[in-house]
């Protein structure tokens, strides 16, 4: 008797991959947090290309780096907490995603806002566990029977 046929006897889901992405499509993609990485990661190139090419900011331009660097550090610390979040919701170390955003803060927005949520380790271990209790139960159910077979 195979592991499928014992999970229809005992009236229990059969957890297949195409079962488990479809129970998997209730979590959303953080796309604001995509855009936001997109949106800061092209804004400063644009401005600074504009600001250096037609160099009427020139005199200004410490002004501009000064403003950039400050706001550069903000960013940093809210992208830091950010990708925290998206990555405890989707099951990924956070403490990585965050080293990761420390240096690139945009690209690690953009790519955990367009990423999918990972299986729970803890659900697919104790799915293992019971198919192997299962497996377990039904030799144990055939030896009985060949047992009562032999007795009789």
């Amino acid at each position: 008797m195979s592991t499928y046929s014992l999970n229809h006897l005992l009236n229990r889901p059969v957890t297949t991959p195409q079962n488990y992405s479809n129970a998997n499509n209730y979590y959303q993609r953080n796309e604001e947090a995509s855009f936001a990485g997109i949106f800061c990661l092209v804004v400063p190139i644009i401005f600074t290309f504009f600001c250096i090419a037609d160099s009427v900011f020139f005199d200004a331009f410490d002004i501009y780096l000064n403003i950039m660097i400050s706001g550069g550090l903000i960013f940093r610390v809210i992208a830091f907490n950010w990708v925290g979040n998206i990555a405890e919701e989707q099951n990924r170390s956070a403490k990585g995603w965050q080293i990761l955003s420390m240096i690139f803060p945009s690209i690690s927005l953009i790519t955990l806002g367009y990423t999918q949520r990972l299986a729970q380790a803890k659900t697919v271990v104790s799915e293992q566990t019971t198919t192997h209790t299962e497996n377990e139960i039904v030799e144990q159910v055939e030896l009985e029977e060949e047992l009562l077979r032999k007795a009789s």
